[in-house]
C-alpha cells in the first residue's frame, strides 16, 4: 500500500476546546539527513474570532510517528503569528 504523507496544520475551537475545526493543512517539505527526516512547512489561515475568551488554536501533525517539534527562546523554530485584521460586522 501507499504510505500516507506527513501533514501539518492548525485547528481552532470556538467553544473552549470541546470541538475543533480545521483551518489549514499543509504538506511539508522533507529532507533526510543521517537517518533523520527533517520537515519544514508554512500554513496560513484566517479565523473570525467572535469571543476571545472561548477561542483556542492548536498545531496538528498527522500521519507521523516519533515526531519531535523544535523550539527555542532565541529564534522562531516553531511558532504562530497572530495579526488582528479588524472588527467584523
Amino acid at each position: 500500500g501507499e504510505n500516507p504523507a506527513l501533514e501539518t496544520g492548525f485547528e481552532y475551537s470556538s467553544n473552549s476546546g470541546v470541538s475543533w475545526s480545521e483551518v489549514a493543512t499543509c504538506k511539508p517539505s522533507l529532507q533526510e539527513y543521517t537517518s533523520t527526516v527533517y520537515s519544514s512547512a508554512s500554513c496560513h489561515g484566517i479565523i473570525n474570532v467572535t469571543n476571545a475568551s472561548t477561542y483556542r488554536i492548536r498545531a496538528v501533525v498527522r500521519n507521523a510517528t516519533d515526531v519531535y517539534t523544535n523550539g527555542a527562546t532565541a529564534s522562531n523554530a516553531t511558532y504562530f503569528i497572530f495579526e488582528r485584521l479588524g472588527d467584523s460586522q
